[in-house]
């Protein structure tokens, strides 16, 4: 009996292992932008979409690749001096804050996958789009501001849909506030295959 019941939750985590799952990334909020940066909000964003490439900041912290777990990221920003970054400081003091971080880099460092769906909104306008490649590190994207990365393959022939014409539900979920949010699979699947 044990050995039936080992399998069958084996079964089921290799499933959730290959399932595809449905993610809204944030491109670049107004408090994110370098000062420094020669660049709007808008013109970041439509760079993410030229470039056919999604992206998040976190420049203090350097490549993650090599970190597969969510405790493995958690260490990292705990003990992440080298810096000398006030952020480090900001979560050995703010606990939640540091749980916060350390899921949204895990999210799009090792919870996302290829062929995953992107929800990604600019202002009124929703662009979706397909993950195509693993997560890698590059300093030169967006001057260097975006360092963490994936590419990805923009759908509806890279036009948007506006934020009216879609579900409640999706209109609700995308005023989440921060950087990545899972969104049901099929939900998105639907509204991408009713515009195709």
């Amino acid at each position: 009996m044990r050995a039936k019941v080992f399998i069958n939750i084996t079964e089921e985590v290799n499933k959730m292992k290959t399932q595809n799952r449905a993610w809204h990334v944030r491109g670049s909020k107004a408090w994110h932008v370098s000062d420094s940066l020669d660049m709007s909000v808008s013109e970041i964003r439509k760079k993410f979409r030229e470039d056919n490439i999604i992206a998040i900041g976190w420049t203090n912290f350097e490549d993650m690749s090599n970190l597969k777990s969510l405790e493995s990221i958690k260490e990292r920003l705990r003990n992440d001096t080298a810096n000398n970054h006030s952020a480090t400081q900001h979560y050995a003091t703010y606990p939640r804050s540091l749980g916060i971080a350390a899921k949204t880099l895990d999210q799009f460092v090792n919870l996302m996958s290829i062929d995953d769906y992107i929800v990604f909104p600019d202002d009124r306008n929703i662009y979706f789009g397909k993950v195509s490649s693993n997560y890698y590190y590059d300093t030169t994207f967006v001057e260097g501001q975006y360092p963490h990365c994936r590419r990805v393959k923009w759908l509806l022939n890279k036009n948007p849909m506006l934020r009216v014409d879609l579900t409640e539900s999706l209109q609700r979920q995308l005023r989440y506030p921060r950087t990545i949010k899972e969104y049901n699979y099929d939900e998105i699947q639907a509204v991408v295959t009713s515009k195709s």
